[in-house]
This record gives structure tokens, sequence and C-alpha cells, in this order.
């Protein structure tokens, strides 16, 4: 690995003679030569091993657009590489109708409950289940207003303005029943959790 050990830091300082190069001369072990930052963070799993070696990088170099590291893999950093922490799902409930079956008749009904996430929301989807399990969308709730209850309950949620949604149910969608009607939350990282389900018949 000389060579490259030799370019990576000759590029960097303009210069043969570089301290740097002296004391990676000097030393024995084994070396990894990083030449542009975007290699590094493409391979996620090599990029976690060497975060927790020691980088030998020299400062005198133009470190803005591009930069070439120089890794000693013989001695490791004193602290762990950062963990990708798991997105927490999205939550809310459904206020009203009170869980049970859902009965059209003539006049349109309206469902409405709350949904936030920690980070985000994407929105809450609407999906009917029939008797054979086979699931598809009816649409997206409408998220109007914010909730007091619910923000003195969860103040670091994200959107608090619009914590509060309704779904509208016309009288030409007892056609659909019966069926299950599932109201899903999925946050900006795409997970997802059910509010929960109502019954239409």
């Amino acid at each position: 690995m000389t060579l490259s050990i030799d370019r990576a830091v000759s590029a960097l300082a303009g210069r043969r003679n570089n301290t740097l190069l002296s004391a990676i001369r000097a030393r024995s072990g084994e070396y990894f030569v990083g030449t542009v930052q975007a290699e590094l963070d493409a391979e996620q799993p090599a990029r976690a091993w060497l975060d927790q070696r020691h980088a030998l990088v020299d400062r005198g170099g133009d470190l803005k657009a591009w930069r070439y590291v120089v890794y000693d893999l013989t001695r490791p950093q004193m602290f762990s590489a950062p963990t990708t922490a798991t997105p927490t799902p999205p939550f809310g409930f459904i206020d009203a109708p009170a869980p049970g079956e859902i009965v059209l008749g003539d006049t349109p009904v309206v469902v409405q409950g709350w949904a936030l996430d920690d980070e985000g929301l994407a929105g809450v989807q609407v999906v009917a289940r029939g008797a054979d399990g086979r699931e598809w969308p009816l649409g997206q709730v409408s998220r109007e207003s914010g909730r007091p209850d619910v923000a003195a309950a969860h103040p670091t949620a994200k959107e608090l303005d619009r914590a509060a949604w309704s779904f509208m149910l016309f009288p030409d969608d007892k056609t659909l029943g019966p069926v299950t009607l599932i109201f899903r939350a999925i946050d900006i990282h795409g997970t997802t959790s059910i509010l929960g389900e109502r019954l239409l018949r």
C-alpha cells in the first residue's frame, strides 16, 4: 500500500516530504486508503467497520469536495461507530364512531380521530378488507387541525397543528359492505401502524 499512501498524502500536501507520510512509513501496520468520500459512504458495512479504526487525515489538503483518508487498520478507535436508530411507528386513535359496526343510512357518517409521529406523519390511509381477506385502498383521511388535549399529552411530536383527522362515509358506500375499514398511519420513513378498525355494513 506504500505507493497509494504516497499518492494520497502527496496529493493533499502538494509535496513529497510530509511529516504524516514519514510517520506512516516509520510504523509497521496495515492501511486502507479511501480516495473519495462517496466511495466510503456507498459501502455502509465497510464504512461502519472503518469508522472504528484510526483515520490518519492530512488536514492540509482540500477536504471540502473530496479527500484522501488513510485508515490505520491496526489501531481501533476508543469509541464505537454510531448506530442508526429504528424509526418509531406513528400513533393515534379513532375517537368516533365508537368501536363496533357502522351502519350507513341516508346521511353521511364521519369517522374522526387523531394521529401523530415523532418525526413527521405522511398520512393516514383508509383500506377496506373483504371477507376473503383481499384489501383495497379507499383514500386518505383529511388532516384538518390541532387537538389541544393530544398536544398536551405528546408535546414533542411533529405537526401538532394537524393531529386531528376525519374521513367521510357516504350513503352510497353501503354497497362496499360488509367490509372492515382499516385506518393505517404512515410516517415519513414509511413505517406504518394501524390506528383502529371499524366494521362497515
